[in-house]
């Protein structure tokens, strides 16, 4: 957020965009793996709802949901998660299928590993959080590391819940942060807070980047 701004070209392939999901485990915070092998074993006796991490490229969630319900012959109102991941990117996330299902899985691009049980559903947004690794191509000479730490990810429509949120990426990204939080305030009721820190510091880019926000 420094006002230099190299040219880059984002997503050239799913393997430039990388999310991992993050999930609790004994108190500490764990990435998915990124598998590409299928372990499907069968239902788990020892509760309701069989866990699996699931691998993708070039799908979004709900396509891979619709075709793990197909190929484990269950409704996809069976399957749940954590939360979306992006389609054009490779990704891992958890899953988890309630009850019985036909134990056979294949696909080209998307990957199961049996992982083990929950008494119930994945509830969304229950997860620790997403790790992000993007790999952006550009002529530029050298790259202020300062900037990447407090870039914020505030790209597409899973950011906010809004159709407009990759416009406040667009904007910030092109570091018109005022304009930027003019169009947030439109589209979140927590924008009040970033008004604050704005009245706090009287610098948008700051209040952007406040560790806080």
């Amino acid at each position: 957020m420094n006002g230099k701004l190299p040219v880059g070209v984002l997503k050239r392939t799913p393997y430039d965009f990388i999310v991992q999901e993050l999930v609790r485990n004994n108190g500490s915070l764990e990435a998915i793996p990124l598998m590409h092998t299928t372990r499907v074993f069968g239902q788990e006796e020892s509760a309701p709802v069989t866990l699996f991490d699931l691998t993708k490229i070039g799908y979004a969630t709900q396509e891979a949901v619709e075709e793990v319900a197909r190929q484990f012959t269950v409704s996809k109102d069976r399957i749940s998660t954590y939360g979306l991941k992006d389609k054009h990117a490779h990704t891992s996330q958890r899953i988890g299928v309630e009850g019985p299902f036909s134990a056979d899985f294949a696909h080209e691009h998307i990957w199961l590993q049996q992982y083990g049980s929950n008494p119930t559903p994945l509830v969304i947004g229950s997860h620790g959080g997403n790790r992000f690794i993007i790999d952006v191509e550009s002529d530029a000479v050298s790259v202020d590391s300062r900037a990447l730490e407090s870039f914020r990810n505030y790209f597409g429509s899973q950011r906010f819940g809004s159709d407009k949120a990759h416009e406040v990426g667009k904007l910030l990204f092109e570091g018109k942060f005022a304009k930027a939080a003019d169009l947030y305030r439109e589209i979140d009721s927590q924008a009040w807070r970033l008004s604050e820190l704005h009245n706090e510091t009287g610098n948008w880019t700051t209040a952007w980047s406040h560790h806080s926000y």
